[in-house]
């Protein structure tokens, strides 16, 4: 009933075409000529009009435009977003690359500080080793030099007498 108003039909002819009950003073108005002409009205109004209206031309182009745009900026982005997950992905190889470098020198600095602190070791067991024999030689060789070295001692004072008597 709204849309029969809605067409322009107006509100007798609106009742009178859904079957609803009218003042006979109404009913006499409306003939079936006049009511076939509200059918038609009402038809023309439910329509779908395939004709565009110049304004609608415009917005149309403007949105094909628009959805134009768009797509480029997509494809932009797309690109974008590939070059992007491509770098991070050859940034992740580097740096799983250099976390394994990182690895291999610390495994190998290890190793190094190992070998000098087995080094070290080494050479202060060598070193007391030494000391032991020296202090066992020494204890052989100094009875012996001092034997000498007393002898030498003579000698020389010998020798600086002879040399002040002459």
């Amino acid at each position: 009933m709204s849309t029969a108003i809605d067409s322009g039909i107006g509100l007798t002819a609106g009742k009178k075409l859904c079957g609803k009950a009218i003042p006979t003073s109404d009913d006499t108005y409306l003939t079936t000529v006049r009511l076939g002409k509200k059918f038609i009205q009402l038809k023309k109004f439910l329509t779908i009009k395939h004709t565009v209206q110049p304004e609608t031309h415009e917005i149309v182009e403007q949105l094909r435009t628009a959805v134009t745009k768009l797509q480029e900026d997509v494809n932009a982005y797309k690109t974008i977003a590939e070059t992007i997950t491509e770098k991070n992905s050859d940034l992740e190889e580097q740096i799983a690359k250099m976390q394994e470098l990182d690895r291999e020198t610390i495994r190998e600095v290890e190793k190094l500080r190992q070998t000098y602190k087995q080094a070290i070791q080494e050479l202060e067991t060598d070193l007391k080793t030494e000391r032991n024999r020296i202090s066992e030689l020494s204890k052989i060789v100094k009875p012996l030099i001092k034997k000498q070295m007393r002898k030498l001692g003579q000698k020389v004072a010998q020798e600086m007498q002879k040399e002040r008597a002459s």
